[in-house]
């Protein structure tokens, strides 16, 4: 499976019936009366896979991260995205990125947030 959409919009309103073979380990992801199995479940079973199969040739340590993806009860997939942008600053303000690699000589030219508060209140 590499991804789940339960009754996507524009369908038609057709309702399909079906059977779901999986392994009794799935059961763990129903939390209770209120989940809906074609939800978190399955989305979440969806999102793993995902990771199983774009992970799996990773190298080093992902193969022993991937066996415990299943066992870990705090699991959280989301996109990774990029900015860019034409600059980064404007007159007197600008905009670090916390990731961004910044070299020592540059690092000590930038002001610290203390000094900068300093002089604001003078």
């Amino acid at each position: 499976m590499t991804s789940f959409q339960e009754k996507p919009e524009g369908d038609g309103g057709w309702i399909n019936g079906g059977f779901f073979v999986c392994s009794s380990a799935v059961l763990d992801l129903v939390q209770g009366d209120a989940t809906v199995w074609e939800r978190e479940p399955l989305e979440r079973l969806a999102q793993k896979r995902l990771l199983r199969d774009r992970m799996a040739d990773f190298g080093w340590l992902t193969p022993r991260i991937l066996a415990h993806l299943d066992d870990t009860p705090d699991f959280y997939l989301d996109q990774v995205a990029q900015v860019v942008m034409d600059r980064w600053s404007s007159g007197r303000v600008g905009l670090r990125p916390s990731t961004a690699p910044i070299s020592a000589a540059r690092m000590s030219a930038m002001p610290s947030i203390s000094s900068m508060a300093s002089r604001r209140s003078r």
